[in-house]
């Protein structure tokens, strides 16, 4: 295998795309994950590249997808973990993003921050203030509002940024974006949807909702968007208004809050109750809660629900509990089966059946959570300080591995 590798190593470094692709297969292959990331940095912008990284799992949004599912398909850390690094950060709220190339936070004036996923080293990056639920990382392209609402781009890698403002286009108070396809809101009544260009600004607008006028009630910026595969879920004041991704056409509209969304359907929660869609409207469930449990995380199987500090995994399918008692501490986000937790000064991590894994002390308040294939990130504010830990923790004897 290093054989292999060395011939691999030095036709990459005498070629191109093509070679350095080869040579991080290779590497890839040995269980040298991060040294293969690293291996195409420099050919990032080469299309098989680009969709080579681009098919590795991310936390692209505060909750993991622009549907906020709080759920990523990727190995989870299982047994207990070890710190793999620390980087003191002056972090203002609870956000944190994660993709192949950089993990991505603000600081104490809601400033982005980026760190290196592998080491922890901090990026130098321009000064930019933005709206925390627009965020989106793509690969090493960050796509966020700034506080004047102009939607911006940032490369993480190189600190680089670009307007992605159209003077043309209606002004829109909150846009949402899924890779290529782009939801704006326009003056809080009217909904439109976009083709983004390979460099991320608009393209030819796809649909508008409703087609002419407005609506009656006003849009829910920020949050109020989720987008998925096959449909767009835009909240009011009032209800929740499910539109077909590829024509914007009304499937159908409800009530409800707390919203959650993945391919399969959605799950919110009504007057105490928590209840489940699927993307044809068609109501799958709806279960009454002895507290106020709000819908936190959809895995392709489970529900997770918390309220009152502890948390119920639901069956996905008919929406009973898995086990009689809740279990104590807050959802933080899954990883394929795996499911982290926090409680006071502890993370934990459970299947999705109910086994505990493990359960670490930590040194502070959990306050964000984002993960990668093979290892989770945490910011963790102390008691004594405005500052906050971000801590990258991976399963023992995996460091960088496959």
């Amino acid at each position: 295998m290093d054989v292999e590798l060395r011939t691999l190593e030095r036709a990459a470094l005498a070629g191109g795309a093509r070679e350095r692709l080869a040579w991080a297969r290779g590497l890839e292959r040995a269980g040298r994950r991060d040294e293969a990331v690293a291996a195409l940095v420099p050919v990032r912008d080469d299309p098989d590249v680009r969709a080579h990284l681009d098919a590795l799992a991310a936390w692209r949004r505060i909750a993991a997808d622009a549907a906020g599912s709080s759920f990523l398909d990727a190995r989870p850390v299982a047994r207990e973990p070890v710190v793999r690094w620390t980087t003191e950060v002056p972090v203002e709220r609870p956000c944190l993003l994660a993709s192949p190339l950089a993990v991505v936070a603000t600081d104490d004036h809601g400033c982005l921050v980026a760190m290196d996923p592998a080491t922890g080293a901090p990026r130098n990056l321009p000064q930019h203030r933005c709206f925390l639920p627009t965020l989106e990382l793509g690969l090493a392209t960050l796509v966020f509002q700034d506080r004047n609402g102009h939607e911006r781009a940032l490369d993480v890698v190189t600190g680089k940024s670009r307007d992605l403002a159209n003077v043309a286009r209606a002004r829109a108070h909150t846009s949402m974006r899924d890779r290529d396809f782009v939801v704006r809101l326009l003056d809080a009544r009217a909904v439109e949807a976009h083709i983004a260009e390979p460099q991320g600004t608009l393209g030819s607008r796809l649909w508008r909702y409703p087609p002419k006028g407005e609506l009656a009630e006003i849009l829910v910026s920020g949050g109020g968007v989720a987008i998925t595969p096959t449909r767009v879920l835009v909240r009011t004041e009032n209800e929740l208004i499910v539109l077909d991704r590829a024509t914007g056409a009304l499937v159908f509209r409800g009530e409800g809050d707390f919203v959650v969304a993945d391919a399969l359907g959605l799950v919110g929660q009504r007057r105490r109750s928590v209840f489940a869609y699927d993307w044809s409207g068609r109501l799958l469930w709806s279960k009454g809660q002895r507290s106020s449990a709000v819908p936190r995380a959809l895995a392709p199987r489970r529900v997770l629900v918390a309220g009152g500090g502890a948390s119920l995994v639901l069956e996905r399918d008919g929406g009973s509990a898995i086990h009689e008692t809740a279990i104590p501490g807050w959802p933080l986000g899954v990883v394929r089966d795996v499911v982290y937790l926090r409680s006071p000064s502890r993370l934990e991590a459970r299947t999705l059946e109910g086994e505990k894994l493990w359960s670490l002390p930590v040194a502070g308040s959990i306050e964000a959570f984002a993960a990668l294939d093979a290892r989770i990130f945490v910011a963790v504010a102390t008691p004594t300080t405005r500052r906050r830990s971000v801590l990258c923790l991976e399963e023992p004897g995996t460091r960088g591995g496959g």
